[in-house]
């Protein structure tokens, strides 16, 4: 059954607690990072795109503190920079169903920064997620260029901002918990069977544990998607014209926002 609203709000301030170790910071200067969630809160994440630094991974923990960062790199005028999967956002809890019914981005000396941002939850990790077409919705150019996912649906949207999904938000499905003694988290669904992802050392869960698993995620099935993230600075000859403060790093700050069905 679905919560009642006095339990929501509760449901609310316990998943904005996990959220502190569960929401997104992003760092941009020149140069950016995001900033996200702590070790076995209801929501987790999992590491999949890969950081051109290095070739580890994008998602990283921050030393031995509950935050991890994604290094976003360089911004410049006329580059597109796309992350189809800079993490999955994973429900561990096995008695409710998570509605993803929004996302909000701010931060200060940003300029016009987050007009030129685009936030995706959809299927396929290794595709770009292209939203339906509808008023508004972003299209990356020269879209035939790449392998796209039309499951998909666009939470942040440039200058038009936060999407409301308070009704028809992608929906987690129950998840399976942690094996807490050989560190391992579950995604996946009860029916098609879990994957195992693990937690690689210090640093984060790894989606491709066990590569015999399903990465494609459902809404409504799968306890997990995958969530992209598009800077779009094509039509952008020169960054200092967005009015951001190139002298200080910069906090772009992202926070999901859930609503919870007991099942």
């Amino acid at each position: 059954m679905k919560l009642g609203k006095r339990t929501l709000a509760i449901g609310a301030l316990l998943i904005a607690f996990a959220a502190v170790m569960a929401t997104q910071y992003a760092t941009v200067r020149a140069q950016a990072s995001i900033v996200i969630t702590g070790k076995y809160p209801w929501i987790e994440f999992m590491a999949h795109d890969k950081d051109a630094r290095d070739g580890g991974w994008l998602l990283r923990r921050s030393s031995n503190t509950t935050n991890y960062t994604i290094y976003i790199g360089n911004l410049t005028g006329g580059q597109i920079k796309i992350w189809t999967a800079a993490f999955a956002i994973v429900n561990t809890e096995k008695n409710y169903t998570l509605r993803i019914t929004g996302v909000r981005l701010w931060g200060t000396g940003l300029g016009s920064l987050l007009n030129y941002i685009n936030v995706t939850l959809h299927s396929n990790p290794d595709a770009v997620g292209v939203p339906p077409a509808k008023t508004n919705a972003y299209q990356p150019p020269s879209e035939s260029y790449w392998t796209t996912d039309s499951n998909a649906m666009l939470y942040w949207n440039g200058s038009q901002g936060a999407v409301d999904h308070s009704s028809d938000g992608w929906v987690l499905g129950q998840g399976n918990g942690y094996d807490k003694t050989n560190d391992i988290l579950y995604y996946g669904d009860a029916t098609g069977g879990w994957g195992n992802a693990e937690y690689d050392g210090t640093t984060n869960y790894v989606w491709y544990y066990n590569t015999s698993a399903d990465n494609i995620a459902v809404s409504g099935t799968d306890n997990f998607v995958w969530v992209q993230i598009v800077i779009d600075l094509s039509q952008i000859s020169d960054v200092t014209s967005l009015g951001v403060a190139l002298d200080s790093p910069l906090t772009i700050n992202m926070e999901f926002f859930f609503e919870g069905t007991a099942v």
